[in-house]
């Protein structure tokens, strides 16, 4: 199966464990001497009213937790 980033951006993260709602991919960390993704990198939750304190930290899912696409 092929995809592109721009398609990873658009797809949901869902915790199959109990079903909650993790965001959308916000950046991917490859190894670019073997050509594997190592993790899945999802922006922090909104902090303060509507974000106006920000984010916080990003959520990192390792690959091998990636469980379907």
């Amino acid at each position: 199966m092929l995809i592109s980033t721009s398609d990873l951006q658009v797809l949901e993260v869902i915790n199959v464990v109990d079903g909650r709602r993790l965001g959308t991919v916000y950046d991917l960390e490859l190894d670019v001497n073997s050509g594997r993704i190592l993790r899945l990198i999802l922006p922090g939750a909104p902090r303060g009213v509507f974000g106006w304190l920000g984010r916080g930290q990003d959520v990192e899912i390792p690959w091998e937790n990636i469980v379907k696409i």
